[in-house]
């Protein structure tokens, strides 16, 4: 029963000697930790400023590309998100969320090319020709929807339907919202440059188009007869590269 009691005694010495009362932080101790927070903010904006963030979320995003690198030979376009139906305000504000950390890095993308909208339910003997035709003149064909929902198919049967004739392919649904193609095969010839989606949403540079079963060059000849000054030149423009 002694021993009980001196060890008991022992412990609420122990406790008691452990209890202390809490102290206002010093001076220097507050400074330290202000120090730490401000180094770490530092070495946060390093990171940023050295696009080093950025560097390592695209090596990790490349590593997702394991599919599409599977298929040399094929130079697709795609955007980050394929959706079908979403609203283009809800596609530019993904699309603008996905550019780089640096504003001097994220400048929109331009081109001005023509175009060729095209679906996997045309003959695939057209979609070859047209894919051909847009390798030859360095254009881009646009495509809309996927086989059976899955993408990988889609990449497959587009790798088999363009061969070694890589030209650009763009599978990007807001290109058919934009130029309003209801119908295919359509033609599009932009006069200004083609600038990607923002949070403003995805905007439509002037243009000339037309829809029906033709070639590039019967477009391109058609607009550099019938068109204006400047779409005749642009046409015109675009017509000589069939010589080169």
């Amino acid at each position: 029963m002694l021993r009980v009691l001196i060890i008991a005694m022992g412990f609420m010495a122990t406790l008691s000697h452990a209890e202390q009362k809490y102290k206002e932080p010093d001076a220097e101790l507050i400074q330290q930790q202000r120090d730490v927070m401000q180094n770490s903010l530092k070495e946060t904006d390093i990171i940023i400023r050295d696009l080093t963030l950025d560097k390592i979320l695209n090596q990790e995003r490349g590593k997702l590309n394991v599919m599409p690198q599977s298929l040399p030979g094929l130079n697709v376009d795609m955007p980050a998100f394929l959706e079908k139906e979403r609203d283009d305000r809800y596609l530019a504000k993904a699309l603008a969320a996905e550019q780089s950390i640096n504003e001097q890095e994220a400048a929109s993308i331009e081109a001005k090319y023509p175009i060729g909208f095209v679906s996997l339910s045309m003959p695939e003997t057209q979609i070859k020709s047209l894919m051909q035709e847009a390798f030859q003149l360095r254009a881009a064909i646009a495509v809309r929807g996927l086989i059976d929902n899955d993408f990988e198919k889609t990449i497959i049967k587009l790798k088999e339907l363009a061969g070694d004739k890589d030209g650009g392919i763009l599978i990007d649904p807001t290109l058919f919202r934009r130029f309003e193609v209801t119908a295919v095969p359509t033609f599009v010839l932009p006069l200004e440059p083609l600038k990607m989606c923002n949070e403003e949403g995805c905007l439509t540079p002037k243009h000339v188009k037309a829809t029906g079963s033709a070639t590039f060059q019967y477009f391109l000849d058609l607009v550099a007869r019938t068109g204006d000054v400047n779409e005749k030149s642009e046409a015109k423009a675009w017509l000589a590269k069939y010589g080169e």
